[in-house]
């Protein structure tokens, strides 16, 4: 566990912390210590954390506003438990992300990374009209069918083709 979590968790009751941001990018945190956070947290950063798994859970953030994940076990559940206010999402290079994963229920999101993943065309389908950015590069799951014509505010787009090698 990072050394932010901990002082966080001695520092604080789950219901009055003050924290907002935590970052413990590349470190041992786990589902344990996600599910010890506050409420009130409003990004997180537990990119590459090798003990986030794809049991891990983010529903109890309700104040959640960002989230980068990338690169750890993360799945479609958890992203099924994400709050609908989360506005910025990084699940890229994540192995638990499947063709079936949908974002539909993410009204709020503006930003989407999820870059070398099985996301396919139905995720795609499933984003918020609001969605401002999106990076799908290297989807095996994207084809040459695909639609972004739902995406009204998008502005930028990376989607460089997956090439079976």
């Amino acid at each position: 566990m990072c050394r932010a979590a901990r002082a966080s968790r001695r520092a604080c009751r789950l219901a009055t912390c003050a924290l907002k941001k935590l970052v413990c990018y590349g470190t041992a945190v786990g589902d344990a210590a996600v599910a010890s956070l506050p409420p009130g947290l409003e990004e997180l950063d537990v990119g590459g954390c090798r003990g986030i798994t794809a049991g891990v859970s983010f529903g109890h953030l309700r104040a959640l506003k960002k989230l980068v994940c990338r690169c750890t076990a993360v799945g479609d559940a958890a992203v099924a438990s994400l709050p609908p206010g989360l506005e910025e999402l990084d699940v890229g290079c994540c192995e638990g992300i499947t063709a079936g994963v949908s974002f539909g229920h993410l009204a709020a999101l503006k930003k989407l990374d999820c870059w070398d993943t099985a996301v396919g065309d139905a995720a795609v389908a499933s984003l918020p009209p609001g969605l401002e950015e999106l990076d799908v590069r290297r989807c095996e799951g994207i084809t040459a069918r695909v639609s972004y014509a739902h995406l009204p505010a998008l502005r930028r787009l990376n989607d460089e083709p997956f090439v079976r090698r």
